[in-house]
């Protein structure tokens, strides 16, 4: 499911997504299956949070790369 995939707490995507706590949790828990509008309602939540790791990542690698970079250069120099 979907909701397992948010790493943070029910209440939060319920308020980003404008949906009750409780409705969150039924749906979590299997007792309700989450209606047209929650599924609405969650999908650009989660995009935002889908591009937000990406962008994440992203600057994460460019970091490593950068780090590298000026290891080799130090290599270079004192070889």
């Amino acid at each position: 499911m979907a909701l397992r995939a948010w790493p943070g707490s029910e209440r939060a995507l319920a308020q980003a997504a404008g949906v009750p706590h409780t409705t969150l949790v039924r749906i979590r828990s299997g007792a309700l299956g989450a209606s047209d509008d929650v599924a609405r309602a969650l999908v650009p939540v989660l995009r935002q949070y889908a591009k937000q790791c990406t962008n994440a990542a992203d600057t994460l690698l460019r970091a490593t790369v950068t780090t590298e970079r000026r290891g080799r250069r130090r290599q270079r120099q004192e070889g």
